[in-house]
């Protein structure tokens, strides 16, 4: 059996020697899992500056609260809801979500903190609080004599 193996061997180094055959690529996976591992990182960090909006730069989330309290005035609902989804387009590189909201609040715990409860909300992206604050400024709930309250979100 040792001398067939051996023969296999001569003839395989003789062949590979005039160039009949190529070495074993024993390594080629590697290159193959590195290439892949730098597509997976190249991917994941393009999705994360996609997802954020950012080109890199950090941001934080922060919720713009609409109270509605005893000066509140607005205008009729239909106008309403068309200004302020004019204001959140106008806005999309930074507004992530909002809403109105309905009903009357199920309040639990002490109602101290609650004399106007929240009717409405945004959730902007923001670089900084003083960005987020600028924005919150822009929300056409103020021009009504409504509160915006803007608080980052901890995540």
């Amino acid at each position: 059996m040792n001398e067939q193996r051996d023969l296999e061997e001569r003839i395989v180094v003789a062949l590979r020697r005039e160039g009949l055959i190529a070495p074993p690529k024993r390594r080629r996976w590697v290159s193959g899992v590195a290439a892949a591992a730098a597509l997976i990182a190249c991917l994941a960090v393009g999705a994360m500056l996609i997802r954020s909006g950012t080109g890199g730069r950090p941001e934080a989330l922060y919720l713009l609260a609409l109270h509605s309290g005893d000066t509140y005035a607005p205008a009729a609902p239909g106008v309403r809801a068309s200004e302020y989804g004019q204001w959140a387009r106008g806005r999309s590189e930074a507004v992530v979500d909002g809403a109105e909201l309905s009903g009357h609040p199920l309040i639990l715990g002490s109602a101290s903190g609650a004399k106007s409860p929240v009717s409405g909300y945004f959730i902007i992206r923001a670089a900084t609080a003083e960005e987020a604050e600028a924005i919150a400024r822009t929300v056409p709930h103020l021009r009504y004599g409504g509160t915006v309250v803007v608080r980052r979100i901890v995540r």
